[in-house]
């Protein structure tokens, strides 16, 4: 992870940690380091987070929850029919993104792991075969 996201891991240690990245296995326990680098993926806001995530950008949950706001009121003010391209987000469209080879929809897909699912219909994890 260090080589692959090494700019935006050193830019979030030192921007929201305080810390720099060389002090990792020194000052601070590779434990701790572990336990400080998921915590920084929690927060889309963080360079780190948007990197692993593919996004365009960082982006805070507020961010997002305004974009929302204003894609809905772009969309009520544009009248009966119309359907006013949302504003851009810094990641890709997942709908449109397949993973493996099923050319079932994701809705389907879904549909299908589940009833294949072990803890369907109130089943008990317990009780999962071997």
């Amino acid at each position: 992870m260090i080589d692959k996201f090494e700019g935006p891991l050193v830019f979030d240690c030192r921007r929201v940690l305080g810390l720099d990245i060389r002090d990792f296995g020194g000052a601070v326990s590779w434990r701790h380091a572990y336990l400080l680098v998921q915590e920084l993926m929690k927060d889309p806001a963080n360079h780190l987070a948007a990197a692993v995530a593919e996004w365009d950008y960082p982006a805070s949950r507020e961010y997002l929850a305004t974009l929302d706001l204003y894609d809905l009121q772009h969309k009520s003010k544009a009248g009966k029919g119309k359907n006013p391209k949302p504003y851009p987000r810094p990641f890709k469209d997942v709908e449109k993104k397949r993973f493996g080879k099923t050319k079932l929809s994701p809705a389907r897909a879904i549909e299908v792991l589940a009833a294949r699912s072990p803890l369907r219909a109130g089943g008990d994890a317990a009780v999962m075969p071997a």
